[in-house]
C-alpha cells in the first residue's frame, strides 16, 4: 500500500453500480487518438499511442496538453453517469483562476474518430466549465453563478458528474448542477472523450455507470 497521500486518493474505491474507466496503475482498457485534424493510423496520421501527452502518475493520469487529442475508453455510451476528478496547476505566478483559461473538455456520443468529431462536448475549460458545445442543434441552459459558487479554486481537485439519459444531459460540479441540455438529436450510443487542449492537468477516480 503506497503512503503517498494523493497516491491514496487516485485509488478508485469500489462504488456500487460503477465501473472504473482508469485502474490507477495503466491504460488498460483506454485508447488514444492524437494529433490535430487526424484519424487513426495507418489510414490517417493520428497517434494511437499515449506517448509524452497522457501518463500515469502516483494514481493520477497526467496529460500535458499537446498535442491535441483524446483518450477514450473502447465502449460506446449513450444513457450513463460519469463521475471523476480533475485538477489544474496553477500558472507560475498567477494571483487568482480568473487569470487561468487552460482548455479541456468531455466529448460525448462520437460516432467516429477524429480530431475533432461529430459530438457535444461538455467544456472542461477553467473559465467555461461545463458549458456546451455541439456540432448538431441543442437546447440547453448554463449557470454561471452556480458554477462559480460550485468550482473550487485552480490548483484544488474538484469532482465532475455528467448525466445522460433520454436525451438529455445533467453536467455537475462538486454536486452542483450548472448545465442542462433539454434535448439532444445523438440517438445512438458513441465513444466517450477525454481531451488534450492545449494545457497540463491530472484526472483520477474516473468511473461510469449504464443507465
Amino acid at each position: 500500500m503506497s503512503s503517498d497521500p494523493e497516491a491514496l486518493m487516485g485509488m478508485t474505491l469500489p462504488e456500487a453500480g460503477f465501473t472504473s474507466l482508469f485502474n490507477g496503475k495503466d491504460f488498460s482498457g483506454l485508447r488514444f487518438l492524437i494529433g490535430g485534424n487526424c484519424t487513426p493510423r495507418p489510414e490517417g496520421c493520428g497517434q494511437t499511442e499515449p506517448g509524452s501527452t497522457f501518463k500515469v502518475e502516483n494514481g493520477m493520469i497526467v496529460v500535458s496538453g499537446t498535442p491535441l487529442g483524446f483518450m477514450y475508453p473502447d465502449k460506446k455510451y449513450k444513457d450513463f453517469t460519469l463521475r471523476l476528478e480533475y485538477r489544474f496547476p496553477p500558472y507560475p505566478g498567477m494571483e487568482n483562476s480568473d487569470q487561468y483559461y487552460g482548455n479541456s473538455g468531455y466529448l460525448l456520443f462520437m460516432q467516429s474518430l477524429r480530431v475533432w468529431p461529430e459530438m457535444i462536448e461538455i467544456q472542461g475549460m477553467n473559465a467555461e466549465l461545463l458549458d456546451v458545445r455541439a456540432n448538431k442543434s441543442v437546447k440547453y441552459t448554463v449557470d454561471t453563478l452556480a458554477r462559480a459558487r460550485g468550482t473550487r479554486p485552480v490548483g484544488q481537485w474538484n469532482s465532475i458528474e455528467i448525466v445522460s439519459k433520454d436525451s438529455q444531459v445533467w453536467s455537475y460540479v462538486n454536486g452542483v448542477l450548472v448545465s442542462t441540455i433539454t434535448h439532444h438529436d445523438y440517438k445512438d450510443p458513441g465513444y466517450l472523450g477525454f481531451q488534450s487542449e492545449g494545457a497540463k492537468l491530472y484526472w483520477r477516480n474516473i468511473r461510469i455507470k449504464e443507465e
